[in-house]
């Protein structure tokens, strides 16, 4: 009997095989016994991961970072090329992909990554060879639970032969507030059915890690010429130079691990009316992404004045290299300075990771710039 209305034996199967024997005793009476032996038809395995992030498959196990393409391998493998109803579906963790970004389906396999948007059969994909009058998946996207699911309908091979299912869907990591070093989780589940009318489902996962910047950000006052000055801390963990200096503010040597001992933040009193005060914001990334499109704006109290000689802008990293910026020195105190960024995803400042393993302050930048106190400031008075 087939309930399915399909007689043909599909991987997953269990077929019985019953025996019954019975007897008469001389007394008359009747005795009977009954065993029986079943087999399972060999089902298939699914599998899932990271077949290359930016079409590089090389570089499969690097974090995710925003903007970055990745592909992910479905693969689901039949010991017997028998199937009903069968429908291959992708779960993309929330909220980092979009799964109605594919639109396209490639029958040709490959082993290049498809583009964003793009699901194409993979190297060792062979099931349109084995059954060639097979057509290809209906493939539908739900923004809502962010799945694309395949569904491959019903096939048979006579004789059973194995067959492989490959799929490589390729989409982008979206431009959203994540925390670095979460993992994010890809589910697959294959779903199919039986001769007898049950649904059998599998699934598998792959994890990818996410990079994210994680910038922290201090304010110190870092140099003065005031007569009798007083910090009440340590001005950082290098010197710099004195306000309005045709020298580099400061000659580099500023790292995450002279900062976490020797922050930047010192606070400044005895100074006086019309000295000029050298301030310093440190942003220092202890994420694991580089920080893109970065904006520095701050405030000037009523307390302080541009000095005639200017701000002395610079910005530098935590080596001393000079950072170009866009915007005029003026506009930090406006709509903000922002700093170029050397490339797609080349950030301004380096990862955390990146900068340790080459021991540079490339995690670190430093916005140096002075002030002069008001002649109206006030004494015994606190101005933040």
């Amino acid at each position: 009997t087939y309930p399915s209305g399909d007689p043909s034996v599909d991987t997953g199967d269990v077929l019985t095989n019953n025996v019954t024997v019975s007897g008469m005793l001389p007394s008359g009476q009747t005795e009977s016994d009954g065993s029986g032996a079943s087999i399972e038809i060999a089902g298939p395995t699914v599998a899932k991961s990271v077949y290359a992030i930016d079409a590089d498959t090389g570089k499969a196990g690097d974090p995710i970072i925003a903007g970055h393409t990745i592909t992910y391998l479905l693969t689901f493998d039949m010991a017997s090329a028998d199937f009903e109803n069968l429908v291959l579906t992708d779960y993309l963790p929330l909220p980092i992909y979009n799964a109605t970004e594919l639109v396209t389906f490639s029958t040709t396999p490959t082993a290049v990554p498809p583009p964003a948007g793009t699901v194409a059969y993979g190297p060792g994909h062979n099931l349109h060879t084995i059954a060639p009058t097979i057509n290809p998946p209906t493939m539908t996207t739900d923004a809502a639970s962010t799945t694309v699911s395949f569904d491959f309908g019903n096939f048979d091979v006579d004789p059973s032969v194995p067959a492989r299912i490959e799929l490589l869907i390729t989409v982008t990591a979206q431009d959203l507030n994540m925390a670095d070093g979460l993992y994010l989780t890809n589910q697959a589940n294959a779903s199919y059915g039986s001769t007898f009318n049950t649904t059998i489902s599998s699934n598998a996962i792959a994890q990818n890690e996410v990079a994210a910047p994680e910038l922290r950000l201090t304010k110190g006052v870092v140099s003065t010429n005031a007569v009798s000055p007083v910090f009440d801390a340590a001005i950082g963990p290098v010197g710099f130079e004195p306000p309005n200096s045709a020298l580099p503010a400061f000659g580099g040597g500023i790292n995450s691990a002279n900062l976490s001992t020797t922050p930047i933040d010192a606070n400044l009193s005895g100074a006086d009316a019309g000295d000029l005060v050298k301030f310093a914001i440190v942003i220092e990334n202890t994420g694991g992404a580089d920080g893109l499109n970065l904006l520095i704006q701050d405030v000037i109290p009523p307390e302080y004045l541009v000095p005639g000689s200017g701000l002395n802008l610079e910005v530098r990293d935590g080596d001393g290299n000079l950072l170009a910026y866009v915007g005029a020195d003026t506009d930090l105190f406006a709509g903000g300075i922002e700093i170029t960024d050397p490339g797609l995803y080349d950030g301004a400042i380096n990862n955390f990771d990146a900068a340790q393993a080459a021991g540079d302050g490339s995690n670190i930048i430093v916005v140096t710039y002075d002030l002069e106190l008001a002649t109206a400031v006030s004494s015994n008075t606190t101005y933040n």
